[in-house]
C-alpha cells in the first residue's frame, strides 16, 4: 500500500531490504510531504530501524529506489536530522555536550578548522531551546538518560533539518518530559518533516493520527495528507 502526496520530500518505490542476510522489509512504497508528522510503530525485528536507515542513506536496499525532492525536483540529498536509539552504556566520548550539538553540522556542510563563535551560539541556541543551557559544558557522559536525549536532539536540529527522524525518542523520558516533546514535535512539523519510531502506540497517537505500522511490509497506513 502507498500514499502519495502532491509535493514529496521522499519517495520510498518498491524497496527490499536485508539485515544479516535477512530479508527485513518486503515491497515498501510510500511518499512523505515537506511537512508534517509520521508516526511508525511495529514489533521489534519488524524493519522499523532499517527503515530509518535506508532513508539515511546508512544502508542500502536489495532493490528498489529512494529518490528525495527539493522544491518538488529530485536531489542528491536533503539535509536529515537524527535521534538514534539510545543506550545508556554509550558513554565512549569524553567530549562536552556543547561539543555533541556542534557535532550535528559534520556532513551538512564544510567545516573548516574549529566552530566559529556564529555556530557555538546556534549551538548554545539550541540547547537552551531543548532546556540544556545549563549543561553545556558537562561531559557528555555524566548526564542523565533524559538529559542526554534533549542534548542528542538538539545536534538533531542542529543542521535545521528539512526531514527529522527520531528512533524511539522517548525512552529514558518521565511523564512531563514525553509530553515536552510531544509538544516540541508538533512545533516542529509546522517547519520539516518529523517521522517518529516508537514501541509506544500512546505517545504517536498523542503526536498525530499519521500512523503506519511495519512488520517486515507495509501492513496498514493512516496517513490523511
Amino acid at each position: 500500500m502507498s500514499t502519495v502526496v502532491p509535493f514529496p520530500l521522499l519517495r520510498l518505490s518498491h524497496i527490499w531490504a536485508s539485515y544479516d542476510q535477512r530479508c527485513v522489509l518486503e515491497d515498501i512504497n510510500m511518499e512523505l510531504p515537506t511537512t508534517g508528522l509520521l508516526g511508525i510503530s511495529g514489533p521489534n525485528g519488524g524493519g522499523k530501524t532499517t527503515l530509518i536507515k535506508l532513508i539515511l542513506g546508512l544502508h542500502k536496499p536489495d532493490s528498489g529506489q529512494i529518490t528525495y525532492y527539493t522544491d518538488g525536483r529530485p536531489c542528491d540529498r536533503l539535509r536529515m536530522g537524527y535521534l538514534p536509539q539510545q543506550h545508556l552504556s554509550d558513554r565512549r566520548f569524553p567530549i562536552s555536550v556543547l561539543e555533541v550539538v556542534l557535532s550535528g553540522l559534520l556532513g551538512h556542510r564544510r567545516i573548516l578548522g574549529r566552530y566559529s563563535r556564529a555556530d557555538r551560539q546556534i549551538a548554545l541556541d539550541m540547547l537552551s531551546d531543548v532546556g540544556m543551557a545549563d549543561y553545556a559544558q558537562v561531559p557528555i557522559g555524566q548526564l542523565s538518560g533524559g538529559q542526554r536525549q534533549r542534548a542528542l536532539l538538539g545536534r538533531a536540529l542542529m543542521c535545521q533539518p528539512q526531514l527529522l527522524l527520531l528512533d524511539e525518542p522517548t525512552t529514558y523520558f518521565d511523564v512531563q518530559a514525553r509530553e515536552w516533546l510531544l509538544n516540541k514535535m508538533k512545533e516542529l512539523s509546522r517547519q520539516c518533516m518529523v517521522v517518529m519510531v516508537s514501541h509506544e502506540k500512546q505517545d504517536l497517537q498523542a503526536l498525530t493520527s499519521h500512523i503506519i505500522e511495519i512488520n517486515h511490509r507495509l501492513r496498514t497506513i493512516n496517513i490523511d495528507l
